[in-house]
């Protein structure tokens, strides 16, 4: 008996078609239902799918089926997905995190001794031959108004018009897209050393790789615990490419929100709502999340007037002034 693994619906059914066996009825509904179809159904279908090839031909074919919504625009063109990784992605970057924490001191002194205006590329050669990854490192850019934040970059990005009730703006971060380095020659020269990482300074431009926002209440050391809102932006060249980064959307719950006719990512779990954005240079994905600070303890470990997050609904309104008129 074989075992095959696809990474693709289209991939598992054109290998049950190639065998001898009864198609089961709805087999084209399961890749056509999109994001819609409940989990409980997607969950049921694969080891039934894969249990029936089994028992018929004696080859266990399972297809990773995961939940793959996709975001349209009000033209309907798909501007975000939001899938699972794949298995052996999902290995490397397990071996990859391990690699940071190995190299921590050394990533950490890579932006500690980032020059103004520049950036450190670290490569670190143990991390590009597993999954030809560097690392980027720059002192932050912190602003305290957000005219300020809006004004340090080229790229342009929507403040929201709406935060929710006693919140307000917080600090700004933004994190600079770097001049061009070739990746490959840094790795050659490194080899070509025996060393185990090498670092590249470059200058930065005035794009930006990420742009952070928070808004909250008071900070006051002996103040309850209040909710923050968390606003990252980042830039994509190409909307219908983007999604999470090593995301598991198969044990996440989602709902698909409908915003001024735009559509938008709500993960239940993390109180986090996606929200992609055309744009003439191409989108913006912008992150708009709940969390909280952390408030005093009252006697018997129960923290002052119990705040509740950012509501789903607050969210909504957050991302509806993003949108404009």
């Amino acid at each position: 008996m074989t075992r095959k693994v696809f990474l693709s619906f289209e991939e598992f059914t054109q290998a049950w078609r190639q065998e001898n066996i009864p198609e089961p009825k709805g087999l084209d509904l399961l890749r056509d239902s999109g994001p819609r179809l409940s989990h409980r159904w997607k969950r049921l279908a694969v080891p039934l799918l894969s249990l029936c090839l089994l028992l018929a031909a004696g080859t266990a074919l399972s297809a990773a089926i995961w939940d793959s919504p996709k975001l349209r625009n009000k033209q309907g063109d798909v501007v975000f997905s939001y899938g699972q990784t794949n298995p052996e992605q999902m290995e490397k970057d397990a071996q990859s995190r391990q690699l940071f924490e190995k190299y921590r001191g050394i990533r950490q002194d890579a932006e500690v001794n980032a020059a103004p205006g520049e950036m450190n590329y670290l490569l670190i050669t143990e991390l590009y031959e597993l999954d030809h990854y560097f690392y980027t490192a720059q002192k932050k850019s912190v602003f305290t108004s957000p005219q300020a934040l809006q004004a340090a970059t080229a790229t342009a990005f929507q403040l929201p018009a709406y935060v929710p009730e006693k919140l307000a703006f917080l600090q700004g971060i933004i994190q600079y897209e770097g001049e061009p380095v070739d990746s490959e020659a840094l790795y050659q020269e490194a080899k070509r050393a025996g060393l185990d990482y090498i670092v590249r300074p470059a200058k930065l431009k005035p794009e930006a790789l990420n742009i952070y926002l928070e808004y909250g209440g008071s900070a006051a050391p002996d103040a309850p615990a209040v909710p923050v809102l968390r606003i990252g932006i980042r830039p994509e060249k190409d909307l219908s490419l983007a999604n999470m980064t090593a995301s598991d959307a198969n044990h996440k719950a989602y709902e698909i929100v409908t915003i001024k006719g735009q559509e938008a990512l709500y993960i239940k779990d993390e109180q986090l709502l996606y929200l992609p954005v055309q744009t003439a240079e191409g989108g913006l994905i912008y992150e708009i999340r709940s969390v909280f600070t952390q408030g005093r303890e009252q006697p018997g470990g129960k923290s002052g007037n119990q705040p509740q997050p950012v509501s789903r609904e607050e969210l909504v309104k957050v991302a509806a002034s993003l949108l404009g008129n």
